[in-house]
């Protein structure tokens, strides 16, 4: 098996950022077109390797108190369409950090193909799996941070009209 991990912050309070993944976790499907540039596996250049992955949560554990809060999100991404390329299982942690939000994800892969596999793993693939990781954390910050604009905007404009 090979780990994954990733981290990044989000400039979102805990509260809105969790909300705001409980939200999409909550869509029965989860589709995502990730893209990632080469120039992040360290290949000086704009192209990218593109793959769709099909992410499936699993129901959210962790909660605490009464107001049933979850810091930890199981889940698995699948590339679709087939072919030589492993399934991750990992878990999404999400850390208060003041006014922002820590995102934690951690997981594992098999690669396939025995160990031609592994070789490949080894040159290139875990750089490829860690960057598609690092390319999900962008993409969720993004859209956690264009939510926490939106609800700041909102609540500017109702305290403007009042």
């Amino acid at each position: 098996m090979t780990e994954v991990f990733g981290k990044i912050t989000v400039n979102a309070p805990y509260s809105v950022a969790m909300d705001a993944i409980v939200r999409r976790l909550r869509t029965s499907k989860n589709t995502l077109a990730l893209v990632v540039p080469f120039r992040k596996l360290g290949i000086g250049t704009n192209l990218g390797v593109e793959r769709d992955v099909m992410v499936a949560f699993v129901p959210m554990r962790g909660a605490k108190g009464a107001q049933q809060l979850h810091d930890e999100v199981e889940f698995t991404w699948e590339p679709t369409g087939g072919g030589p390329f492993p399934t991750f299982c990992g878990t999404l942690r999400m850390h208060p950090e003041g006014s922002r939000t820590e995102l934690v994800l951690s997981g594992e892969y098999q690669p396939p193909g025995g160990k031609l596999g592994d070789a490949f793993d080894a040159v290139i693939g875990k750089r490829v799996a860690e960057a598609t990781a690092q390319t999900l954390l962008e993409r969720l910050k993004d859209d956690l941070e264009s939510d926490f604009a939106a609800i700041k905007a909102t609540i500017e404009e109702t305290q403007h009209t009042e």
